[in-house]
């Protein structure tokens, strides 16, 4: 039974004499525990967390993710990682899908087919850099997925759970202690390991005396108040479904020191307690309670002057999110430890008034974010599903994935759940969760004895180094990749090699090497080129995961999935290619993602293209490069007051055109022209510009083409446009609970706040949108919302 809010205020009263400051008592005597903790917190920590955009599939249909890599400490993107692995494994732990994409800014996409190397059964979602290895907290993004072959399983159908129930009862703070008023978390699972909602049940005595009864909430967790006294022996009793089930209390400790924490609104109490047995003994010891998050660490010092000491924490004083306090003895021993969960600066936002409207085949959906402007750098991932979705059974969301489970032991069922629609009752659940988890994922023995160290390095793009079989000269020229600059090495006489780092090669690109001769043109080198990393790194440490949410089936569903075999079109077909059909089937793919019309340069249009302003002029923008400035303005805008297109040069946007007077033509692969500006919003208004270039066409007429092709044992995987699958039926039971109406992996606020897509029509009446997300300030973006289709 949980204690009145009366009753905890007169405890706090008759005990406020033992009240101490939370800084008071700090001694010297705490070194040991301060300098082993900032030894092994010293290492800066990542977390990854990814967004999928479901979490049963279909074979032949597309896994979808957003991946978001945070700093563990701020919580905020991080700026600095560039390598991410994302892997798909079977139950075997056997990898079946692997890549490596690229992150920007703390953001990154990709897609993988579920096509012919999967079979039905339970896979694992893995996403990790190559720095994250060097610790053992779970860091690392890992969730459970399902895949179904309908070449197999033609219906889904509900599983029968036996009723065998798995409850395990954990003192507060991890010790019970006789003749203490001792708090009890709870947790009742069924065999596959999911909580056991709304189970009622009691505490008995041996003489089968009731002494306290208890409830589980929705996820089979509660608490439990229990005084336990020597010699008496202690059954929690339950009774499910027609049959009772008999739990054993034990380890009940005679001696010792009981935790409890108590959340007074601004403050929070932490009591602790002793028997008359005990005190004797331990009231000339000094403790130390320690505060930390894994980052920073508190630590003041208190005794047992009476059985109870408490001691009063203002919620300001203690870090935003999880805080682990930790009780030691004398010898710095590790005796009690308990998570709590500060929801003070924890900001979470949700969606305002999401709107549909229906364009002849699509959905045109539009949303704002409350308390979240366009001025804010931000990136949003959004599913989109039938309302009656059951495929959605992610346990976790961005939130929870990076404030809560990084921290404890074991992994949190439905932890997404405390973390939406926050209120009192909420905050109490996920207290009452913490009170289970026992001890954190912080061990403190590998603390004081086994700190990380940077065995595995911090990833920057992939490197090489080129060992010089023989030369004819001392230079030797790069050329540049999509995302990389070229380069020109200049090597001593003497010197054996050259190194290059931070290139971001792409699916099939090559590294190109020439060696400039004595005439200014190129050979071809010869070299032994080793590249870091070469190869996925493979993640050792292994976590448990449940599988996706279980959502109760209220009959077997005929799987009738696609309008034409989607899995014919995603095989992987023999790299059989007719060398001068190469380009066209690159125009062809670039042509069928472009929102506009490409103009794929040659030679003889890079000459008659002298300037920027004398291509655009010709299609039809106005143009004026005064002085060196260039203006490019639209004549007939389909938005009022904005006459100026929106321009972006590979793939990044232009704040200003200043140095675009003086842009070099001879460098241009192709242009995109979009003037209807779809997809761009209100600022699209004027029309679309996207330059594209290519420096290694000017190496090439400067230096020959004379040079080695050497293949990138790994590059990054460029992110596929999601496809979205044709059905058989959009109002079939199947497609409601298992199809998929479109996934959006990167969605923003126009100049306008309002964030908009569009996706098919289904003609369904409801649809439903999972928004996930994070701003620069560390501010995250989470909701669920179901929408009416008018």
């Amino acid at each position: 039974m949980k204690p009145s809010f009366s009753i905890i205020c007169l405890r706090i009263s008759l005990l406020f004499l033992c009240i101490f400051s939370f800084l008071t008592g700090f001694s010297q005597e705490n070194t040991n525990v301060i300098e082993s903790y900032a030894t092994y917190s010293k290492l800066p920590r990542e977390i990854a967390y990814v967004h999928l955009n479901k979490s049963i599939y279909i074979k032949g249909e597309c896994i979808g993710f957003s991946a978001y890599i945070l700093d563990k400490n701020t919580k905020k993107p991080s700026s600095i990682t560039t390598n991410l692995y994302c892997t798909v494994s079977n139950k075997d732990r056997s990898i079946v899908k692997s890549q490596m994409i690229k992150v920007n800014n703390g953001y990154a996409v990709g897609t993988f087919d579920v096509n012919e190397d999967f079979t039905s059964g339970d896979y694992t979602f893995m996403a990790y850099t190559n720095w994250m290895k060097n610790f053992d907290e779970q860091n690392i993004f890992v969730e459970s997925i399902k895949i179904i072959d309908p070449e197999t399983d033609n219906i889904i159908k509900s599983e029968t759970i036996e009723n065998n129930l798995d409850a395990q009862f954990l003192p507060e703070g991890g010790h019970l202690v006789a003749d203490i008023q001792n708090t009890i978390g709870i947790v009742v699972k069924n065999t596959e390991g999911f909580g056991v909602p709304q189970i009622t049940g009691e505490i008995l005595d041996n003489t089968n005396t009731a002494v306290s009864s208890f409830k589980t909430n929705d996820l089979g967790i509660g608490r439990v108040l229990l005084t336990p006294i020597i010699g008496q022996s202690y059954t929690a009793k339950i009774e499910h479904l027609g049959k009772t089930f008999n739990f054993n209390i034990s380890d009940i400790k005679p001696r010792g020191i009981a935790l409890s924490l108590t959340d007074l609104g601004k403050n929070v109490a932490i009591k602790l307690s002793t028997n008359t047995s005990t005190l004797s003994d331990i009231k000339n010891n000094t403790y130390k309670l320690a505060i930390h998050n894994g980052n920073e660490m508190k630590v003041i010092d208190f005794g047992f002057e009476n059985l109870d000491v408490l001691k009063l924490i203002k919620k300001q004083d203690l870090n935003p999110g999880i805080n682990i306090f930790t009780v030691f003895d004398k010898t710095n021993k590790p005796l009690l430890e308990r998570l709590y969960f500060n929801h003070d600066k924890v900001n979470i936002r949700s969606v305002n008034n999401p709107k549909v409207t229906k364009d002849f085949d699509s959905l045109k959906v539009s949303f704002s974010v409350n308390k979240l402007s366009a001025n804010t750098k931000h990136n949003m991932s959004v599913s989109v599903l039938h309302s009656d979705t059951k495929s959605y059974g992610s346990h976790q969301n961005i939130a929870s994935y990076t404030l809560l489970q990084p921290y404890v032991n074991g992994y949190i069922e439905n932890g997404a759940y405390y973390f939406q629609n926050i209120d009192r009752k909420k905050k109490y659940e996920l207290d009452n969760l913490l009170i289970t988890q026992g001890w954190s994922s912080y061990d403190w023995n590998t603390i004081f004895n086994k700190p990380p160290t940077n065995t595995f390095v911090f990833e920057n793009g992939i490197g090489f180094q080129a060992n010089i079989n023989s030369k004819k000269s001392n230079q030797f020229l790069m050329f540049a990749l999509r995302e990389s600059k070229g380069d020109v090495f200049v090597v001593g006489d003497s010197e054996k090699s050259f190194i290059k780092t931070g290139l971001f090669p792409s699916d099939n690109e090559k590294l190109n090497i020439g060696e400039i001769n004595s005439k200014g043109k190129m050979d071809e080198p010869n070299l032994y080129i080793q590249f870091s990393p070469s190869k996925i790194p493979e993640y050792i440490n292994s976590y448990k995961v449940l599988k996706p949410n279980s959502i109760p089936y209220t009959v077997a569903t005929q799987i009738q999935p696609f309008a034409s075999s989607i899995l014919d079109g995603t095989q992987e077909l023999d790299e059989v290619l007719i060398e001068a059909k190469r380009e066209e089937t690159r125009m062809e793919q670039l042509e069928r993602r472009a929102a506009g019309t490409l103009d794929f340069f040659d030679d003889r249009k890079r000459r008659s293209n002298r300037t920027l302003a004398q291509y655009l002029s010709r299609k039809g923008f106005v143009t004026s490069d005064y002085g060196g400035i260039l203006t490019i303005t639209v004549r007939n805008p389909l938005t009022p007051n904005n006459t100026t297109p929106v321009v972006y040069l590979n793939g990044s946007l232009l704040s200003d055109f200043g140095f675009l007077a003086t842009f070099d033509m001879n460098s241009v692969d192709y242009i995109e022209i979009n003037k209807s500006g779809v997809g761009e919003g209100m600022r699209g208004g004027a029309g679309v510009i996207k330059l594209w270039t290519d420096p290694n066409i000017q190496f090439r007429s400067q230096y020959g083409e004379n040079y080695k092709d050497y293949e990138f044992p790994l590059t990054f995987s460029k992110a596929k446009t999601f496809y979205t699958p044709k059905y058989n039926f959009y109002k079939s039971q199947f497609f409601k609970e298992y199809g998929v109406v479109g996934w959006k992996p990167k969605v923003v606020l126009d100049t306008d706040g309002i964030a908009r897509f569009q996706v098919f029509d289904t003609s369904n009446d409801y649809i439903k949108i999972f928004v996930e997300g994070i701003d620069n300030d560390g501010n995250f973006i989470i909701d669920e919302k179901i929408i009416t289709v008018n």
